[in-house]
């Protein structure tokens, strides 16, 4: 256990905190939502009413999204909201929202819009879009005309949502867009951005040759407006812009709108004519993309022609994106090349992960071992922390198990590379436990390595103290779901020492309440991922919970299958949830396909079975398990994935790449579910093994490794 001078701050913190007591307010809103549950909505509104009058600024904005939900009359919601923020002391950003709407509700149009403006001016953590409607409608409704720039600028040249939907059902009546040119503009205009809005790529592209008589007009719209055009042409039907403006073949196209973005002059360098460019170039380079492999050069060269005109870090990114997706198309050498010429100028290193993945799953099946060595300095630069470190790993394997020339990396000694995996926390855990068993190192490091305590962590001292309160609060009344909304909520204001308290608290109080478990363990882990000092053996034990221990217990006597490997099935298939059914319709704590059930049911000669039922769930899960293993003689790994994935495709990929050690197989296996399933149990098993059982952990990654 690592003990430290901000240890004991963050407990003294704590106790400061945790222990205080609820406050008046946090229980009023809280006794709302018990009052909620019991249908009782006036009690509920008059416990609202009192959070929000003598409340904090969080338990304000918390009782005003319950109220909202109430309905209750507009005339109070706005005398509630205009109370939130015009008496608290810097009020939730979010509340503005709700005086917006109470005071558009209560038609108090000239205070929305010396509102909406101060907001937007301001910058605040408000919903932009909302705010701009506020403004736009109540202008609308001011002047009572739409033939306003700003009206006119928000419907036909910004960013496109459902709130300009939303204002042209309002107006869509007004004889403004029936009885003048420009309303008659501004209407095909809407009607084009409504359909692409809601994805009818035909509808809009019929509209366009009413908007414009020729493409070399789309120049004269605003950036967005290109952007829509752009959209619009990529994934409409081609016969119509053939028959819209006489374009005979897709490149030709594409090759046109490359043209009108070579020919529009850059004034003075502008922001706005820079974005044109950007949004005309990239899709010119979208749509040679679709002619063929033939003109892959032209795409890559409209796409970098976009990065050099990108405002903005995101939309340079995407632009280099499809630079490098385009030129993986070329070839794995191409991408390699290009990642190594534009990797050091990337804004985002995780925009870029999915490439990265790609390109290791190439090099690795194609067993490309050289190639994929050699390209580790690059990853190192440019890749983040999660691509680093399995790159990395599986660089020094392959040297350690001499599928490379040692002679070529004689400066890579694969030990110093497993010990720097290990000592980077923000190394997966899967490729820590692996590089500590590759050091051989006392399994226990791993442990420590889990709960170090973090370098950076700031505490806004009053908002933690009102979050706590409210935390208690819910714990007094057993309201658990309400408060790990508020935790996700509020998370960034809670150290890992906070969340460490209210997860033993929790396990304490409730631990014999099973629908609580998942709760418990997600409050666990919003500890481990939070910077502080809280993190230790204990709640490390309720990260890797034994829940349904009996059951568990049996299982594992009956079918002659590891505790700890049972235990890290269930809590990576479940979370320990045993009601919990997944979009594909597998089912409660081991995850069960109905048809495997069925199987599983007639092989155990039960009839009558409810897989919601732990105990029925827990024995389906540990036969099939034990099946699994009984089928691939005794391999862990390959049982596990085929629990995932299905043993026909194991069988298929075991063939597929044969001669390689297990570790370096599993990250050959085409599907990343696959791939990630497999460390998933292995990882907790160990810890589980390491936590619970005191016998070599290792011996656990042995047997996983082993075919």
């Amino acid at each position: 256990m690592i003990i430290s001078v901000k240890k004991i701050f963050s407990l003294i913190l704590i106790s400061t905190f945790c222990f205080a007591g609820c406050t008046n307010s946090s229980e009023f809103y809280v006794q709302g939502l018990v009052n909620l549950e019991s249908q009782q909505k006036e009690k509920a509104t008059k416990n609202f009413e009192k959070a929000i009058k003598n409340g904090s600024s969080v338990e304000v904005l918390l009782s005003l999204k319950e109220l909202e939900k109430l309905n209750i009359p507009k005339s109070k919601m706005l005398k509630l909201s205009k109370l939130a923020v015009n008496t608290k002391k810097n009020p939730e950003a979010e509340t503005y929202n709700y005086y917006l709407q109470s005071l558009v509700d209560n038609q108090k149009y000239n205070q929305v819009i010396e509102l909406a403006s101060k907001l937007l001016l301001e910058k605040k953590e408000i919903n932009v879009d909302w705010a701009k409607y506020c403004y736009v409608f109540s202008l609308a409704k001011k002047e009572n005309t739409l033939e306003n720039s700003i009206i006119l600028s928000w419907l036909t040249e910004e960013k496109f949502s459902k709130y300009q939907i939303k204002f042209f059902e309002e107006f869509a009546s007004e004889r403004f867009f029936y009885d003048t040119e420009i309303g008659k503009t501004t209407n095909l205009i809407l009607q084009f951005r409504i359909e692409l809005f809601n994805k009818n790529y035909n509808f809009a592209l019929e509209k366009l040759s009413e908007i414009f008589e020729s493409l070399d007009d789309i120049s004269k719209f605003s950036p967005q407006m290109i952007s829509d055009f752009g959209k619009s042409f990529l994934y409409g039907n081609f016969e119509i812009i053939k028959t819209n403006f006489n374009i005979e073949t897709k490149n030709e196209f594409a090759q046109k709108i490359k043209v009108i973005a070579d020919n529009l002059n850059l004034e003075n360098n502008s922001k706005v004519q820079k974005e044109k460019l950007f949004y005309l170039y990239f899709y010119a380079g979208r749509l040679f993309d679709k002619t063929g492999a033939q003109f892959y050069n032209n795409a890559k060269e409209c796409f970098l022609l976009a990065s050099e005109n990108a405002i903005t870090n995101e939309n340079y990114d995407n632009a280099i994106w499809y630079y490098l997706n385009q030129s993986k198309k070329e070839s794995y050498s191409s991408l390699m090349n290009g990642i190594k010429k534009y990797g050091n100028f990337w804004k985002d290193k995780f925009y870029y992960s999915d490439l990265l993945k790609d390109l290791k799953l190439h090099l690795l099946s194609t067993r490309q071992w050289t190639a994929f060595c050699k390209f580790y300095p690059t990853i190192e630069q440019v890749a983040d922390e999660q691509i680093k470190s399995s790159w990395a790993y599986l660089t020094a394997r392959l040297i350690k198990e001499e599928f490379v020339s040692s002679e070529n990396f004689a400066s890579y000694l694969p030990s110093e590379i497993f010990r720097k995996i290990f000592e980077n926390t923000h190394s997966s855990i899967y490729y820590q436990i692996m590089s500590a068993w590759q050091l051989g190192l006392e399994p226990k490091n791993i442990l420590q390595n889990m709960c170090q305590v973090s370098d950076f962590f700031s505490l806004d001292e009053n908002k933690t103290t009102v979050i706590c309160n409210l935390l208690d609060a819910c714990i007094k009344y057993k309201k658990i779901q309400s408060m790990y909304k508020i935790i996700q909520q509020y998370k960034k204001y809670l150290s890992s020492d906070v969340l460490s308290f209210y997860a033993k608290k929790l396990n304490q109080d409730f631990i014999s309440d099973t629908s609580l478990y998942p709760t418990i363990l997600r409050v666990a882990s919003s500890a481990f991922s939070s910077d502080g000092s809280g993190k230790d053996e204990e709640l490390l034990k309720l990260f890797y919970p034994r829940y349904f221990y009996d059951l568990v217990k049996l299982s594992c006597k009956e079918f002659n299958l590891s505790e700890s490997l049972l235990f890290g099935l269930i809590r990576s298939e479940s979370y320990f949830d045993e009601d919990v059914f997944s979009s594909a319709g597998a089912a409660g704590l081991t995850q069960l396909m109905s048809p495997t059930a069925s199987d599983v049911a007639r092989k155990l000669r039960i009839k009558d079975y409810d897989l919601l039922d732990a105990k029925t769930n827990i024995t389906f899960g540990s036969f099939y398990l034990s099946d699994m293993i009984r089928l691939f003689e005794g391999s862990t790994m390959l049982s596990v994935i085929s629990y995932n994935t299905g043993r026909a495709r194991i069988r298929s990929w075991v063939k597929k790449y044969p001669n390689v050690p297990m570790d370096i197989w599993m990250e050959m296996l085409p599907y990343e579910e696959s791939r990630e399933y497999g460390k998933k149990i292995l990882s907790s098993t160990f810890i589980y093994e390491l936590l619970y059982y005191g016998e070599d952990s290792y011996h656990t990654v042995q047997k996983f490794m082993e075919y």
